[in-house]
């Protein structure tokens, strides 16, 4: 496949006209003839993972954050950039766009941590939605439930307030949290799974008794990868899309490894 293809087909799915205005998505590395019968979906685009593409022979990378996100002023001969031009490896970049998305990272959230009957959290006037709400198979207290989200998601562990109530009903947020918990309780939920909470939505779930769950914005994005792959193998059966096994490069010295 060449990588416009690939941008074509995305952008049945997940428009890139639906993204964010301050946001920074398409084919933002090489050449949109670039062909490659293999594809390396990531998150991120770091030099691990552009080493990972390079092992695998995939052409192009397929990413959710932007590789570049703020103005380049210059690309120097030792920078990632002229490393991905070097080995001739193309970047595709959704993000915010697949964060509206159906099938999206929201979905692939819910879908990871096993919430049944996964539901828009918040719906626009344009119709585009973020967030999902589901309900687990079975409830769980505030702690189990907070330890079962750092084990689906691979994250070591997770940060929590603890709520006064058994967790059943549960609201995702993929990345930085947008959504006021008080919006996940007046909804009905007993949880808020999301990252980079602010100190004070911390307080207000407290006052809410919401369990609110911090899981960190790596992981709880990371499982798009293997759905997005699944999605696009369907489509290109010709194609071999790979997801990233490059690790979070940030390790923590307590809480999340």
């Amino acid at each position: 496949m060449k990588a416009h293809e690939l941008c074509s087909y995305i952008d049945s799915f997940a428009p890139f006209s639906t993204a964010e205005d301050w946001d920074n998505v398409g084919l933002l590395v090489g050449s949109p003839e670039r062909e490659s019968d293999r594809v390396l979906v990531a998150l991120d685009v770091t030099s691990g993972v552009l080493e990972e593409a390079v092992r695998h022979g995939a052409g192009i990378i397929l990413s959710h954050h932007p590789v570049i996100f703020r103005p380049l002023r210059r690309i120097d001969g030792g920078g990632l950039y002229a490393a991905l031009i070097r080995a001739d490896v193309t970047v595709v970049s959704a993000h915010t766009n697949l964060d509206f998305a159906a099938g999206g990272v929201n979905d692939a959230l819910a879908k990871r941590l096993g919430l049944g009957s996964p539901r828009p959290f918040d719906v626009f006037e344009n119709g585009l939605s973020l967030g999902r709400i589901g309900e687990l198979e079975s409830p769980m207290e505030p702690a189990a439930f907070a330890q079962y989200t750092a084990e689906r998601l691979g994250c070591g562990a997770a940060s929590f307030i603890c709520g006064d109530r058994p967790v059943k009903t549960v609201a995702v947020s993929g990345g930085k949290l947008s959504t006021p918990p008080e919006k996940a309780a007046a909804l009905g939920c007993d949880a808020l799974v999301s990252s980079e909470i602010r100190h004070s939505d911390f307080l207000e779930a407290a006052e809410l008794g919401l369990t609110l769950v911090d899981a960190g914005h790596f992981f709880t994005e990371a499982p798009v990868a293997a759905l997005l792959a699944e999605r696009l193998s369907a489509r290109f059966p010709g194609v071999s899309f790979i997801p990233s096994e490059t690790a979070f490069p940030i390790k923590y010295t307590t809480g999340r490894a």
